[in-house]
C-alpha cells in the first residue's frame, strides 16, 4: 500500500490519467516522498496495458489534492514514466491541506530534459521522470479551436527563465474555462500552480501535458 496526493487526474485516451506525490502518515499530517535528487517521488496508476486511460467510473470523481491509499501489486517502469505502477484498488481517505510549496519539483532546470514541446522517443527511453508540479511565471492561457468549433487550451508560462507552452488536458478546469467560472487570457499576476506530465508516444514523440491546474484564487 501507498499513499498519494492527487496532483492530476486528466483526459487520456477516452478514460483518466491519475498521477499524485507519494507522502507518509505521521502524527502531525504528511511528509513527501522524496527521490535521490531530492524531488517529489510520484506514483502513475496504470491499466495492464499503460496506454489506456483509467476507467471515468473509477477514478473521475477523484479530485487535486485528494489523498488516495493505492493498493500497489508491482511496479512498471516504461521509458520516462517511471513512475507507473499495476494496482488493485484506489480509496480516497482524505484531502491535503498542507503547504504547495513542499511538493513543487525544484531539482529540474528543464522541462523534461528540453526547452520544447515535447521529446523524442529515444529520449524518452532514457528518460527518469514524466511528472513534475511546478510554479510558473508570467502565465498566459490560449483559447483555441478546432475544426469542429470545439475550445481548446493552451497554457503558456516561463519556468526558471525559459518559455513553454503546452496544452492542458485538466478536466475540471477545462470545464471552468468553458463555463466562464475562470478566464483564459493574461494571467501573470495569479497564484497558480502547474502539475506537468509527458504524454504516450504519438508518432515517435511523446508531448509534454499540463495535467492540473491549482489556482489558488478558483
Amino acid at each position: 500500500m501507498c499513499t498519494i496526493i492527487c496532483m492530476g487526474n486528466s483526459y487520456k485516451n477516452g478514460g483518466r490519467c491519475l498521477a499524485g506525490i507519494e507522502v507518509r502518515r505521521t502524527a502531525t499530517g504528511y511528509n513527501v516522498v522524496r527521490n535521490y535528487d531530492g524531488s517529489p517521488k510520484w506514483i502513475r496508476p496504470v491499466m495492464a496495458n499503460d496506454n489506456q486511460g483509467l476507467p471515468e467510473t473509477m477514478v473521475g470523481t477523484f479530485d487535486i489534492f485528494d489523498i488516495l491509499d493505492v493498493r500497489v501489486l508491482d511496479t512498471v517502469p516504461s521509458g520516462a514514466h517511471s513512475e507507473n505502477v499495476r494496482f488493485a484498488s484506489i480509496d480516497r481517505i482524505g484531502h491535503y491541506n498542507g503547504s504547495l510549496s513542499v511538493l513543487c519539483d525544484d531539482s529540474h532546470s528543464l522541462i523534461f530534459g528540453n526547452r520544447g514541446k515535447a521529446v523524442p522517443e529515444d529520449v524518452f527511453c532514457e528518460g527518469g521522470y514524466s511528472l513534475m508540479f511546478v510554479r510558473p511565471t508570467d502565465l498566459y492561457i490560449e483559447t483555441q479551436y478546432d475544426d469542429y468549433g470545439h475550445e481548446k487550451y493552451r497554457i503558456q508560462f516561463t519556468h526558471k527563465g525559459r518559455r513553454y507552452d503546452f496544452p492542458l488536458t485538466d478536466p475540471k478546469y477545462i470545464s471552468m474555462l468553458q463555463r466562464g467560472r475562470r478566464q483564459s487570457g493574461d494571467r501573470s499576476n495569479e497564484d497558480i500552480y502547474l502539475t506537468l506530465s509527458l504524454g504516450v508516444n504519438y508518432n515517435d514523440w511523446h508531448y509534454k501535458l499540463v495535467a492540473g491546474v491549482i489556482d489558488t484564487a478558483a
